[in-house]
């Protein structure tokens, strides 16, 4: 199995309609430069509906999101080759990686459909036109019969993105980056609870001190006055003679 090269693509990709639209300058040294289409879909859980995109229409894809993206151009691979297709490294450097398929049966014609995952921190920005993919082609050693209809669940003269395929995915995921996002979000709750305890505290410090301030005299007459009164009571107690005896009070005799 040899794969092609840039004479082998200029000499059948044009002439086979193996890409269309076809483009010169998506032309690689081995292989051809695929674009992003009219459709997409990711599982952001916005309701699960397949999004189309006018000229020059853009997207996001967020951090562990997933995506299906169809291809601007049609594909018409001959029975006699195989083709693969892949992300770019400028694309993949970015996070966003291809997580469908890499091969492309021969025999198959249709528009083409990625499935990608964003694996970065960070958004991940796609407009319709962008050229992310990349495809290569290589002979076959026999040629495959024209009854060939291919094991792949994508069928041919596909235009659009098929509604069966997004099922798996059409719930939002729940990744490493959620779950970052989640902690730090309850972080954020707990040092705002931390805050607010602390200003309350400072709040019943003042007021405290502010009563101290106004009633201070008030309270420290009343608390002297009653250990005054304690002290009082206590030395009448000491000074008081106690009779131990049965015996009654004797008369004081009076002076003649």
């Amino acid at each position: 199995m040899a794969f092609w090269g840039r004479a082998d693509w200029e000499l059948r990709g044009k002439s086979e309609d193996i890409v269309s639209p076809w483009k010169d300058n998506r032309l690689e040294e081995a292989g051809y430069r695929l674009s992003v289409g009219h459709e997409y879909y990711t599982n952001k859980g916005d309701g699960g509906e397949i999004k189309q995109l006018d000229s020059g229409g853009a997207f996001v894809v967020g951090p562990g999101e997933f995506v299906f993206i169809l291809t601007e151009e049609k594909l018409t691979i001959p029975l006699d080759c195989i083709a693969f297709v892949s992300a770019r490294a400028t694309t993949k450097f970015r996070g966003l990686v291809n997580v469908s398929g890499f091969q492309v049966d021969p025999g198959y014609t249709g528009k083409f459909i990625f499935a990608m995952f964003n694996a970065g921190p960070t958004n991940i920005h796609l407009k319709r036109g962008d050229d992310i993919f990349s495809i290569w082609a290589a002979d076959l050693k026999t040629a495959l019969v024209p009854e060939f209809e291919g094991t792949d669940t994508i069928p041919d003269g596909l235009k659009s993105i098929p509604t069966n395929i997004i099922n798996g995915i059409s719930s939002k995921a729940l990744t490493a980056y959620q779950v970052n996002e989640s902690v730090a979000a309850l972080q954020k709750d707990l040092q705002s609870t931390k805050e607010t305890l602390t200003y309350l505290k400072v709040a019943v410090g003042i007021i405290f001190g502010v009563v101290l301030f106004v009633l201070g005299p008030t309270v420290r007459d009343g608390v002297s006055n009653f250990i005054s009164g304690l002290n009082v009571n206590t030395e009448k107690t000491l000074t008081t003679p106690v009779n131990v005896t049965n015996e009654p009070p004797q008369p004081t005799p009076s002076t003649p």
